[in-house]
């Protein structure tokens, strides 16, 4: 089942394996790897292209479509 929410105000961080589109960049798909709770931030990757990572924190989640499967 797939979950699509638009995160206007992110108070958690997403689960691993979700998908998230920032409206800037509509054609790149992240998946988050990682969690690092303690900083509240997560690690994620392009679809597709798993040695293009990135750390992001919650601040940077707002207004991103996030997908949960």
């Amino acid at each position: 089942m797939k979950t699509t929410y638009l995160n206007t105000h992110p108070s958690k961080l997403p689960s691993i394996g979700s998908k998230i589109v920032w409206s800037a960049n509509p054609d790149i798909v992240w998946v988050v790897d990682h969690h690092l709770p303690q900083l509240n931030q997560f690690e994620a990757h392009i679809e597709g292209n798993p040695s293009w990572g990135a750390r992001f924190d919650l601040a940077q989640l707002e207004g991103a479509e996030i997908i949960e499967s």
